[in-house]
Parts: C-alpha cells; structure tokens; sequence
C-alpha cells in the first residue's frame, strides 16, 4: 500500500507494481472523498484513452465503496478486487 495525498494505491503482494499488473487489476487506487457531507472510499477507475491521439484522456471515474469508518468491510472488498485466482482451485 501507498499512500500519495489525495489517494492511496493498493498492490497485491503477490504482484509486482508495473504497468501490466496495473492495467490488469492488480493495483488499484482508493481515495476518500467528500460525499453528502461525509467521508466515503472510492475507487477510482482511469478514464479510457481516446481512439485518437490527440483527444484528451478524460478525468477517472469515482465510484463510492463505503463510508471512511467501515475499513474492514473496505479493506475486504479491495481484497477481493486485486486478488490473484489459483487457476488450479474452483471458485465456490
């Protein structure tokens, strides 16, 4: 985990941090943002890149995961994004 105000980026230790395992999920940036007068995580998902070059790359989009207080439940579901699957063992 790292933490560079205004955002945390969170890798999966089994995952080196490098534009592969960032590109398929396997770090992911978490900020706190304001929301109706309270604090919430958000994941911050990267804006697509423009078909063509010239076209700016537009802002992230911010989706809420939680209020700020609930870090386990947070923390779970951040888990359960960045996760490396054994591809020997079925999903339940």
């Amino acid at each position: 985990m790292t933490v560079t105000p205004p955002a945390l980026m969170v890798r999966n230790p089994g995952a080196d941090a490098t534009p592969t395992t960032v590109g398929n999920g396997l770090v992911q940036e978490v900020r706190l943002r304001g929301d109706a007068g309270r604090l919430v995580w958000c994941w911050v998902w990267p804006g697509l890149r423009p078909a063509r070059r010239d076209d700016p790359i537009p802002p992230p989009e911010i989706e809420p995961i939680g209020p700020a207080e609930d870090i386990a439940e947070t923390a779970r579901l951040i888990a359960k994004v960045i996760r490396i699957d054994d591809p020997t063992v079925t999903p339940r």
